[in-house]
């Protein structure tokens, strides 16, 4: 309890030493390049790592095309008040060649009449939609603002195979992926006061709630993975049985049918890591629900001197910030770190965090239930 009191204490100090920080000043280049591109987002209608996915793949678009993104100024991250700018470095994202813009900024820049319409038909793959908006600024070469009609990513993008055919240089895009200082700042005192995990971990996803209805549809339409999660297991549900869709979708604590659960899969993996590296030490399990925690822990015991989970580091975060996402990005900053990940093949938050990391390490063990 003293320990939750102290660090309550220093994450109260932080957040009062950055009470004046506008999280928009600073975060915003407004140094004008050749061209813009306005991209309606999606981000107001979906959960929070696929705003995430959307605003890092419109980004690799934007700079493949010379051009710099313009993101509206007000976007909240859908689990609280926290604007864009406040969750990610969009600076630390930048690059000579590309810019994220302010949409206050493109108003200026770009009056309508300046402005060339793009239709993008909804019928339309991604690499497709992408050639369209190239075309357009390659006809229109004397302009320099573009505005999509509708967004360029959508949710059937990322389970179409076709896609992985820009993986490598997405991938490379994804190296300059980085939290916002004021997240990091978060991260360094939970690290000062040891409320994470002690290296090597495995860090696990599990992933519940309207999950499980949802698990019943991809077993029902066999739908695959997440593209980028398919880098790690490639054309694994060609030949699948029925049913394993949904379990490794919806996984169970203890094995049935001969299919394993949660347990002998972490075990199974922690067993394969040990062969050539030190034993695991700790297990951290990120969740949005606590109440198969226990019982994870108590199965794993032999393989894991220690164990935490997000309820009890997030805590003190929590207890000051609320539902402000920060806890969900500390939670990911853990798994980006952890030695080995086992995730959730079609969750956003899985992907999101499988994908950072082979960005960072091509080796990286990125395991799914």
């Amino acid at each position: 309890e003293l320990k939750v009191l102290l660090i309550l204490l220093d994450v109260v100090i932080l957040y009062l030493s950055l009470a004046s920080f506008q999280s928009a000043q600073g975060s915003w280049n407004v140094v004008e390049l050749d061209k813009y591109l306005f991209v309606p987002p999606l981000v107001a209608t979906v959960g929070l790592n696929n705003q995430i996915q959307e605003v890092l793949l419109n980004r690799w678009i934007a700079e493949s095309l010379g051009a710099n993104l313009i993101l509206g100024d007000n976007i909240r991250m859908t689990c609280g008040e926290t604007l864009l700018p406040e969750l990610l470095n969009l600076t630390a994202m930048e690059t000579q060649a590309f810019k994220f813009l302010p949409e206050s900024r493109w108003n200026r820049l770009c009056p309508p009449s300046e402005i060339v319409f793009i239709n993008i038909q909804s019928t339309q793959k991604l690499q497709e939609k992408i050639a369209t908006v190239a075309d357009s600024m390659s006809s229109w070469r004397d302009r320099k603002c573009f505005q999509a009609d509708q967004a360029l990513v959508r949710y059937e993008d990322y389970q179409d195979r076709g896609n992985l055919a820009i993986w490598p240089s997405y991938k490379k895009s994804l190296e300059k992926f980085r939290w916002s200082d004021k997240v990091l700042d978060l991260f360094r005192v939970l690290e000062s006061f040891d409320m994470g995990p002690t290296r090597p971990y495995m860090a696990i996803h599990l992933r519940r709630g309207d999950f499980e209805g949802h698990c019943k549809e991809i077993e029902t339409i066999r739908e695959p993975f997440y593209i980028w999660n398919t880098v790690d297991e490639p054309g694994w549900e060609a030949n699948e049985s029925p049913g394993v869709f949904l379990h490794r979708c919806y996984p169970p604590i203890n094995d049935v049918d001969g299919k394993p659960g949660i347990v002998s899969k972490i075990k199974e993996i922690a067993a394969k890591w040990a062969k050539d590296h030190s034993p695991l030490k700790e297990l951290y399990i990120l969740h949005n629900s606590g109440s198969e925690v226990g019982a994870i822990f108590d199965g794993v015991t032999e393989y894991f001197r220690l164990g935490s989970e997000t309820d009890k580091v997030m805590e003190p975060v929590r207890a000051f910030f609320g539902d402000g996402c920060f806890d969900v990005a500390l939670d990911m900053e853990y798994a980006f770190n952890s030695d080995v990940f086992i995730g959730n093949g079609w969750s956003s938050l899985s992907s999101d965090i499988s994908q950072i990391r082979k960005s960072r390490d091509e080796k990286a063990w990125n395991k799914y239930w």
